[in-house]
């Protein structure tokens, strides 16, 4: 159904976008954007503050696909990016086991792919008691990861480092002998 308005010259209904009145064939002038007056400047910073307050959102956490996720937990999940199996056991995240298959490059994507979709799977997958608790276990998840490179990942390259200095940089020197004449 078309929205129809009063002609100004006869009074006879007219819809929106005729460029004549049909009856009295008046030139209509419409104005596609009603001109507004933007509201008084100490009601444009109430409406600021307002929009800047979190609206509480109902904790839907594990219901899958139905969950509403949070703002406060969207963004990059380094537990997920450097734990992945072992985070995603932790989070009932089975996905997380593609990290396995032996396929180059596959485990890179995938973790690289958990680190981004990692914190939506884990609110969706299982019940958390709210987003702080969320957010607690998963800076968990993210200090043990980034102990756990540290503890074993860079010694690795140390250790990788010194090999190939010792066994390929390095020259080998020649014992010293006088030269007999």
């Amino acid at each position: 159904m078309q929205q129809t308005f009063s002609c100004p010259g006869c009074g006879s209904p007219v819809p929106f976008g005729f460029r004549f009145c049909g009856n009295c064939g008046i030139a209509l002038n419409w104005q596609t954007r009603p001109q507004v007056q933007p509201p008084p400047v100490y009601q444009q910073q109430q409406q600021r503050e307002w929009s800047q307050q979190s609206v509480p959102v109902p904790n839907t956490s594990g219901q899958g696909k139905q969950s509403i996720i949070p703002y406060e937990i969207q963004g990059w999940n380094w537990g997920a990016f450097l734990l992945t199996w072992m985070w995603g056991i932790g989070n009932n995240v089975w996905i997380s086991f593609l990290t396995w298959i032996p396929v180059p490059l596959l485990g890179l994507i995938m973790s690289i792919v958990l680190g981004a979709e990692g914190s939506k799977w884990a609110w969706q997958s299982r019940r958390w008691d709210s987003v702080e608790h969320f957010n607690r276990t998963q800076r968990t998840w993210r200090n043990w990861g980034i102990g756990l490179v540290v503890l074993f990942i860079i010694p690795v390259f140390i250790l990788g480092a010194y090999f190939v200095y010792d066994n390929f940089l390095l020259q080998p020197t020649v014992p010293y002998s006088p030269a007999t004449q």
